[in-house]
């Protein structure tokens, strides 16, 4: 039998997470040309700071009684905007976003009282709970950066 984790062992796993992206951002390969499909480090990190806000405006929403946050689009579709929407941001300016909406959206976490909740809904009518969407986050981050690390350059 699986024990679900708690909220606070998933906000852990995100905070872990986060710090492994930072050190990655941080470090030289950021900077080395890596890219992964049509996207390079820095695109990766702007497509970051769109799955940050989105996932705070449900926790919030679920926090004060507010409706699921509804997903505008599937991930391609959501993708192909947050990407552009961030053109002329250098790396800096996207770790300084990422690191502000890193912080409101565990602020937002730690506020939920039920994680077993329904926190988004996405266009297929899908329905995401907050324990879902936390560890959606820390597995959809590494694999991003895993495939990073793993990049030619």
């Amino acid at each position: 039998m699986t024990t679900l984790r708690t909220r606070d062992e998933l906000i852990a796993d995100i905070e872990t997470t986060f710090s492994k992206l930072l050190a990655f951002y941080e470090g030289p390969q950021s900077s080395s040309g890596a890219r992964v499909g049509d996207w390079d480090a820095r695109d990766t990190l702007a497509h970051f700071l769109f799955w940050h806000d989105s996932s705070t405006w449900a926790f919030v929403s679920a926090s004060i009684g507010g409706p699921p946050w509804r997903n505008p689009g599937d991930g391609d579709q959501v993708n192909a905007a947050a990407v552009p929407m961030h053109d002329g941001e250098s790396v800096a300016d996207l770790l300084l976003q990422l690191r502000l909406a890193q912080a409101r959206l565990l602020r937002a976490a730690r506020q939920l009282t039920d994680i077993d909740q329904v926190v988004a809904v996405r266009p297929t009518g899908e329905a995401i709970t907050a324990r879902a969407r936390l560890e959606l986050l820390t597995n959809h981050w590494l694999s991003h950066l895993r495939a990073l690390e793993a990049a030619p350059r």
